[in-house]
């Protein structure tokens, strides 16, 4: 059997005296076998950076296989412990939380500049866990801790914060009055709307939220993929998606471009074995022009012998310099790139530009 832990609530000691503490997790691992498996459900809305902080460090030492299971809820610093695992499975209607660290404070100046120094600190391990888990770049997980991003269970899977998704629901433990100050609607909804095991009853006759879901801007969506066609960001834009639904949008439009230029590769293997054919037949065909050069010049020699001026034979010659160009280029390419041919024409059409046209356009006019 495995070891077990629940991290259901607050992290760290709240003012009624509840809440999970780093000492009482400490304390339950102090007392296990750690070469077995560990298995921690999670369902919390993030609490103290410094418990959190220790209890990432205290589960990341654990040295037996550990998974983390998100129940409903892994917000702020509870996101952030469950980096620390080997495995991280999230329930179908969980959501995931992640944000810059923050606290309330007060006090003289250097006081002040102390408590942001440790704020420092604190995101810079935060932003290594989350990186080191789902291998975006440091940049991407940076903009989404300053926009307090929600993800659900897909969007989670798919950035990488999680492994996979258990195919059950889990009615989240969490309260109302929990809520994060950007909390979108949909996730409000799903937590605490009809069927979600929230408090119905209770909210029902109020609105559910006051906040309206957070759209990426212009400048966020350049900031996370700047390679971004305009056409794309103006539909995300349209859509009003939040940061982490353009993610998932981004990587549908990186599909389907890879489709279509899947299909455009197809097409120009096509073209190119029609072009070996044709160059196949120009070479017959120079064979002929040789042995008719041969009767040439027997035919001059029997003109001279008579005093007869021999009329040369005129021969047309048509150089296929753009054929030629293009196979050299994609032979290389294929070279560099290890014979995959998709990213060979890609190169050789960024390397070449019009070349394949005026390929293609020789091709035709034979």
């Amino acid at each position: 059997m495995p070891n077990e832990i629940n991290l259901f609530g607050p992290i760290g000691k709240t003012a009624d005296g509840t809440g999970i503490t780093a000492q009482q997790v400490k304390t339950q691992l102090a007392a296990m076998n750690q070469t077995q498996p560990l298995l921690v459900h999670i369902d919390s809305e993030g609490g103290s950076v410094f418990d959190g902080l220790s209890l990432y460090e205290a589960f990341a030492s654990y040295s037996g296989p550990k998974e983390a299971i998100i129940e409903s809820t892994a917000f702020s610093m509870a996101s952030y412990i469950a980096m620390a695992f080997d495995r991280v499975t999230i329930a179908e209607n969980g959501y995931v939380m992640v944000h810059q660290p923050s606290t309330d404070t007060g006090g003289t100046a250097s006081e002040l500049v102390s408590t942001a120094d440790v704020l420092t600190k604190l995101d810079q391990s935060m932003t290594a866990a989350y990186v080191r888990k789902s291998g975006l770049s440091e940049a991407r997980v940076k903009q989404m801790m300053a926009a307090e991003t929600f993800l659900n269970a897909n969007e989670a899977l798919a950035v990488g914060f999680v492994d996979a998704i258990a195919k059950r629901n889990v009615p989240t433990r969490i309260q109302p009055s929990a809520r994060h100050k950007t909390m979108p609607q949909r996730v409000y909804a799903a937590l605490f709307g009809a069927g979600s095991g929230g408090d119905t009853e209770l909210h029902k006759d109020k609105p559910m939220s006051t906040q309206t879901i957070v759209a990426a801007t212009v400048q966020e969506i350049k900031a996370a993929f700047p390679k971004a066609k305009s056409d794309f960001i103006v539909r995300c834009l349209e859509k009003g998606l939040p940061i982490a639904s353009v993610a998932s949008a981004a990587a549908d439009e990186m599909m389907k471009e890879n489709e279509e230029m899947s299909a455009k590769v197809t097409s120009l293997e096509a073209e190119l074995a029609a072009m070996k054919a044709s160059a196949a037949k120009a070479d017959d065909t120079d064979t002929d022009d040789t042995d008719d050069d041969k009767s040439d010049v027997e035919a001059k020699k029997v003109a001279a012998k008579n005093g007869v001026k021999a009329v040369a034979k005129a021969k047309e010659v048509t150089k296929r310099t753009a054929v030629t160009e293009w196979n050299t280029a994609i032979d290389e390419q294929l070279k560099l790139h290890a014979g995959n041919r998709l990213k060979a024409v890609s190169a050789v059409n960024k390397r070449h530009p019009g070349l394949r046209e005026r390929m293609v356009a020789e091709a035709n006019a034979r």
